[in-house]
């Protein structure tokens, strides 16, 4: 992050977003977090990825998230992909 600001700070254009992992929804450091984040003034993504066994299943069986059946882990990665490509389109 400090390289991001730093390149900014001599007006070198750098494209970065934050993406907020293992979220825990209603957490109090989840606002905490928001908040810092604004202050930086680096967008973040509007989706985040909710902390889920899943995801650690999945490495250690050697698996992508789509081979399990959980479907909000998959609907949380499918968003994000959507959101990653239309911004660099």
């Amino acid at each position: 992050m400090v390289t991001v600001l730093e390149a900014q700070a001599y007006s070198r254009k750098v494209e970065a977003r934050f993406l907020i992992t293992r979220k825990i929804e209603m957490a109090t450091m989840l606002n905490v977090l928001k908040e810092s984040i604004k202050d930086t003034g680096v967008k973040a993504f509007r989706t985040a990825i909710t902390q889920r066994q899943i995801y650690v299943k999945s490495i250690l069986d050697g698996d992508s998230v789509f081979e399990s059946s959980d479907g909000a882990a998959k609907g949380e990665i499918e968003i994000l992909t959507k959101e990653i490509v239309s911004y660099l389109e």
